[in-house]
């Protein structure tokens, strides 16, 4: 690892020890950091680092062992592996009001790769530990669903197996009890409304709930008082 890398995974894994990243969100924030240093010159590409030593572009992590110069990207077991997200985040950054060079690109893809291969193998960064915080999270504090957050951490690129993993440890009483919290609130800024009962369901299927789950409870909530 040279030391620009070294100085990136440092100040990475500070980052990573204060809250969960999934592995797209680090390769993003080590490329940024990567291409923002003017000595990621060119030549990088050809196996040259930051410090001009031989082997970061070639893909040698932390670890000394070769890939991640073709684009290697993350799964949730925490390997590194081909991945069209890091050249996708180059793209972005090479067509940005500060252009970098195609070779230099190259070189900071290669050096953001070498250090998310290093702060996965050193246990910052896991993608089955961020999708389980993630789930608990949105379905505890905001009220989602199983849908939305599923398709919120795929779309982050965690492997699909984690994301299962994460919704089944899910408590379900808890995620219950934070839905109707949340539709009571939104029907009573509804209740007037001669559409409010669908305006709710369709309210409950945008928060990642299917329709059988959210029936019965739709229907106790919009079930008119003693009072009404």
């Amino acid at each position: 690892m040279t030391e620009r890398e070294k100085q990136v995974y440092d100040a990475l894994s500070a980052q990573c020890a204060k809250r969960e990243y999934c592995v797209a969100d680090i390769r993003r924030k080590a490329l940024q950091r990567l291409s923002q240093d003017p000595s990621v010159a060119p030549g990088s590409a050809l196996g040259r680092g930051s410090s001009g030593t031989p082997g970061s572009a070639l893909g040698r992590g932390s670890s000394g062992t070769p890939g991640s110069a073709l684009g290697r990207g993350a799964v949730a077991s925490g390997s590194v592996r081909a991945s069209g997200a890091a050249v996708a985040s180059g793209s972005a950054l090479a067509s940005g009001p500060e252009r970098v060079s195609g070779a230099a690109l190259a070189g900071a893809v290669s050096s953001a790769e070498a250090v998310v291969a290093a702060l996965v193998a050193d246990g910052f960064v896991d993608d089955r530990r961020y999708a389980a915080a993630f789930a608990r999270e949105k379905s505890a504090l905001s009220g989602w669903g199983p849908v939305k957050i599923r398709s919120a951490l795929l779309a982050r690129g965690v492997a699909r197996d984690a994301v299962l993993e994460a919704l089944e440890a899910v408590d379900p009483e808890r995620a219950a009890a934070k839905l109707e919290k949340v539709l009571e609130t939104k029907w009573r800024a509804l209740r007037d409304d001669p559409q409010g009962r669908l305006k709710l369901i369709r309210f409950a299927l945008s928060r990642g709930y299917d329709y059988d789950p959210i029936r019965p409870l739709v229907e106790r909530i919009t079930r008119p008082s003693e009072d009404d």
